[in-house]
């Protein structure tokens, strides 16, 4: 009898014995199917920080079916350094973070993520965007984990799969480079993200302001309404003559965003100083000899900068036609620094008064830095002395 019952447990135990390596034998690991990327930039598969939400598309199959995979895992990374790693949970359909300090770096928009089950195959839509202090990069590997209720697993590397670009460059251009103390300047440009040549520039809301800063990072004027990333801003030359270079600071509105000033492109504007001339003191006991001086003030660097031509032209105010034209009173090339030309008059009386005679100088000044592909400004003064009846009338007109 007993050796009956022996019989029986050894037939039952084999039996289940069987039957469990038959069911070990039919199962099989979840596996990664595919990724793509949906939705992006151009170049192809470039992500933007704030730019937009960017989709990926993963697939996944399980042959006892898709309702067994338990979790999905997407991780963007760098080589062994990982850039940010996204969990979707599938019997509670969550999607999460999954530690690190990725998740202070992108954005995943757990609303619009989402995943649906057909058979076996197991689709999931991860929708997300890199933040301003994401790492700027191309060549962003994926890797993706996956694992069933019977803690099967499947993992895959996937490499190259998309560029993020989270620098920003900007253009800058004065509308001019040369002219008087305070002058009107206008700064102008456009803001783009790096590698684009400003064909992809950040949303409207993005931007709090930009300021355009002198060499002493004074703020010399400030723009809030930048519109598909293009500011403008008019301000003042400076009040002494000098030359002075210029560059942009930009202030965003997101926090991940670190505000700072853009070391280039710089542009420069040189301010010149002209005074004078001045005439006699006491018109009503004129000199024999009135003596008109005038001072130019001019900013450069370097001796070819600038280049003073002065001509003195006698004016015969009773027939209104010039006399003479006596041209070559001086040709100088200038650096920076202030210049002085004396022009001497002979007064010449009738009865102890001065004739309806006068002179005017006419001087030339041609600004433009040599070493730079600008085409030189011309700046002309017209200096008019008119001497009437024993007073002094002076004309100072500045030509552009």
């Amino acid at each position: 009898m007993r050796t009956i019952k022996v019989l029986i447990f050894l037939a039952v135990f084999l039996f289940a014995m069987k039957f469990l390596v038959i069911r070990v034998q039919c199962q099989t690991p979840p596996e990664n199917i595919s990724i793509s990327c949906t939705v992006y930039d151009n170049p192809a598969y470039t992500f933007y920080a704030q730019n937009q939400w960017y989709e990926i598309e993963t697939v996944h199959e399980d042959a006892e079916g898709a309702s067994t995979i338990e979790t999905v895992s997407i991780t963007f990374k760098q080589g062994a350094s990982v850039r940010v790693n996204f969990l979707y949970d599938n019997p509670t359909d969550m999607f999460s973070f999954v530690g690190g300090a990725g998740r202070w770096e992108w954005d995943l928009d757990t609303d619009a993520c989402s995943a649906s089950e057909a058979l076996d195959v197991l689709t999931v839509t991860w929708v997300f965007k890199p933040r301003w202090n994401a790492t700027d990069e191309d060549d962003v590997d994926v890797l993706l984990e996956i694992e069933d209720n019977d803690t099967l697993t499947d993992s895959d590397t996937y490499n190259n799969c998309f560029d993020v670009v989270t620098n920003l460059k900007t253009s800058f251009s004065l509308d001019h480079h040369t002219g008087t103390v305070n002058e009107q300047v206008t700064a102008s440009g456009v803001i783009y993200y790096d590698k684009t040549g400003q064909s992809y520039y950040p949303p409207d809301n993005e931007f709090t302001s930009v300021s355009v800063y002198d060499s002493l990072n004074t703020v010399k004027g400030t723009d809030t309404t930048i519109l598909n990333g293009v500011w403008n801003i008019t301000f003042n030359a400076p009040s002494t003559a000098r030359n002075e270079t210029y560059n942009l600071y930009i202030n965003m509105n997101d926090t991940s965003y670190t505000d700072g000033e853009e070391a280039s492109p710089t542009d420069w504007f040189a301010s010149e100083d002209i005074t004078g001339p001045v005439g006699p003191t006491d018109p009503s006991q004129p000199p024999s000899t009135s003596v008109v001086h005038f001072k130019v003030t001019v900013a450069g660097s370097a001796a070819e900068d600038c280049n003073i031509k002065i001509y003195e032209k006698v004016y015969d105010m009773y027939q209104g036609t010039v006399q003479t034209d006596a041209q070559g009173k001086a040709n100088m090339s200038l650096a920076y620094g202030e210049y002085r030309y004396d022009a001497q008059y002979q007064g010449m009386t009738e009865n102890g008064t001065f004739l309806h005679n006068g002179a005017y100088l006419l001087i030339e000044i041609q600004f433009g830095k040599a070493r730079l592909p600008l085409s030189p400004n011309l700046t002309k003064l017209l200096i008019g002395i008119s001497i009437v009846a024993a007073a002094v009338y002076v004309i100072f007109k500045i030509k552009k």
